[in-house]
C-alpha cells in the first residue's frame, strides 16, 4: 500500500482528516498495519526530505551525506557528487 501523509494546523483538524481517510480504508476493505503508523507528528523524515510546519528540506542524513562526501578525484565521482547534492 502506498503512504498516506495527512497535513493539519490543528489537532481537530487532524482528527477529522484522519477519521475520513480511515472511514474511506474500512469502505475499501483495506487494512493498516499500526506498527507502521505514525500520528500527531510535528515533522516527519520522507525519501530523505524532513516535511515540518516550516516547509521541505533536505533530511539530516542527506546533509551528513554530503559533508561527508570526500573530494571528487574523477570525472565519475563529480558526477556522483552532483547527483547526491542537487536531488530534489
Amino acid at each position: 500500500m502506498y503512504d498516506k501523509i495527512i497535513a493539519y494546523q490543528t489537532i481537530d483538524e487532524e482528527m477529522e482528516k484522519l477519521q475520513a481517510v480511515l472511514d474511506l480504508l474500512k469502505e475499501a476493505n483495506l487494512t493498516l498495519n499500526l506498527i507502521k503508523c505514525n500520528f500527531f507528528k510535528k515533522s516527519i523524515d520522507y525519501l530523505g526530505f524532513e516535511i515540518s510546519h516550516e516547509g521541505v528540506r533536505p533530511g539530516l542524513k542527506k546533509v551528513e551525506d554530503v559533508a561527508a562526501f570526500k573530494t571528487p578525484q574523477n570525472v565519475q565521482e563529480v558526477r556522483q557528487f552532483l547527483g547526491l547534492s542537487s536531488f530534489a
